[in-house]
């Protein structure tokens, strides 16, 4: 059974600039089907770091909105926050 939501945000508690620990959070809340938190925990780290492990957070966010679709809510939101990162 992979790790639970739960136990990825308390490690990213005791250690919150850990950019893997966040990125883990953000896939375990996909799984979980809490799509709007697995995309603000994206943006997050795609703001905080952009390149790291060659733009990660990045990548799967577009792998994200691709699989929930153009019409999800949290898709939109999430693109409109992206541009902006992207286009400040």
């Amino acid at each position: 059974m992979p790790p639970t939501p739960r136990r990825w945000r308390n490690k990213l508690r005791a250690e919150p600039n850990a950019h893997e620990t966040r990125f883990q959070l953000a896939l375990a809340h996909h799984q979980a089907g809490a799509r709007a938190q697995a995309i603000e925990h994206l943006l997050q780290l795609a703001q905080a770091a952009p390149k790291w492990n060659d733009g990660a957070a990045r990548a799967q966010l577009l792998k994200l909105f691709a699989a929930y679709g153009p019409d999800d809510e949290a898709v939109k939101a999430g693109r409109r926050r992206l541009s902006t990162l992207l286009f400040r």
